[in-house]
Formats: C-alpha cells, structure tokens, sequence
C-alpha cells in the first residue's frame, strides 16, 4: 500500500530546494523527494542533503539531523542583489527544476531573441567571454532573473533558483575589459537598472 505523507517536508535555512516525484503539494507519495543544496556549502561538508516521503505513515526521513546541517547565509555573488540578477556571477549550476545547466559556449541553440541586435552572442558576457562562465547560471540579456540552456530541445532553458542577498548593499563586477565596460554600462542604463560602480565613461577614455 503507497503511504502518504501529509505533513511539511523538514527544511534547512537558506538551502535552495528542488523537488524530485512531485510538484510539492500535498499529500506527497512515498518516494517524494526534497532535495537541498547551499551555494555557501553546508557547515557538514555534505554537496546536498535529501528528505525522502518514506513507507512509514506520514514521516520524511532526512539525510541531516535537525541540529546537524546547516546553510550559512547568502552572501554575494552567491545570491542576486538585485531582481534581474544581471550582476550574479556564482556558481549555480541547476534550475529550479533541477535540471543541469549546459555550458554557454556550446551554444546549443538559436541566438536568444532577448539578446541585443547589435551585440555579437560573446558581448553578452563579462570579457566577452562565455566559456569563463561555463554552465552557470546568468541573466544575459533582459529576462526577469538568471537562468541557463538545458538539454531538453522541448524546453530550451529555465530558470534558476537564486536567493536575494540578505543585505544588497552595492556591487561591483571589478576590473573588465574597455569594449565590455561601455556595452554594459549601455544595457543597464537603459533598461533601468543600477549603474555599475567602478565603470568609465567614454568621457573618461582615452581612444
């Protein structure tokens, strides 16, 4: 007889969660699965820890003791300051639906229609450099927050469960190359985001 699970799933603070054999209403059947991951490495040392719906009536057994595993906060660049994520450089690397991310120079698929018209695919990218961010998670373009190609050629790409800092604070991406300075200072100017400290402007430049 499956057993059902009608009571919450247990859960660590500040873990990013996915969900594996149901969509995380309840009752949950047995074998439904939460799984936990902490960008900032849980203090245990364990990559991720699971809570599974058991056989035993309406108990989730867990990988952690409730004392045991824990998240430290979110500190930047391992959370987004701000709603889009443009400035989210850490090293997520999943969806929300827990999907693994495919690298962003192997280009899998047709240019992004949010991309910009007048920027190659490459200056998109911090340094104009896609392999540098490998398979994490970004927000290119203009999309409503970071997210990553999939193997799925029915899906194409999803988005990732990044976490707002706790305390936003300001940001800068640090030193970067002169073309890509001036496009990004561009993109975020004019689609209403931040102004990136630390940048030049063309005033500014010797050509």
């Amino acid at each position: 007889m499956t057993q059902l699970c009608l009571m919450e799933y247990p859960t660590i603070k500040n873990a990013l969660v996915s969900l594996e054999g149901w969509n995380g209403e309840y009752p949950a059947l047995s074998g439904s699965q939460v799984i936990f991951t902490c960008p900032a490495g849980f203090t245990d040392g364990a990559t991720e820890h699971h809570a599974t719906c058991s056989e035993t009536p309406d108990t989730w057994c867990t990988s952690f003791l409730a004392s045991g595993a824990r998240c430290p906060k979110f500190v930047y660049p391992e959370c987004r300051k701000t709603a889009k994520g443009k400035e989210y450089i850490g090293k997520m690397n999943k969806t929300e639906n827990g999907n693994d991310c495919l690298r962003w120079d192997s280009r899998p698929y047709p240019t992004p229609k949010d991309f910009q018209s007048l920027l190659s695919f490459e200056e998109h990218f911090l340094n104009e450099d896609p392999g540098s961010h490998e398979n994490y998670c970004k927000n290119p373009a203009l999309r409503e927050r970071p997210w990553c190609f999939i193997s799925n050629p029915d899906i194409i790409w999803e988005f990732c469960d990044i976490p707002i800092c706790e305390d936003p604070g300001e940001f800068s991406l640090g030193p970067v190359s002169l073309p890509y300075r001036i496009h990004f200072t561009i993109l975020w100017e004019s689609s209403g985001y931040p102004k990136i400290t630390g940048t030049e402007s063309p005033d500014n430049i010797d050509m």
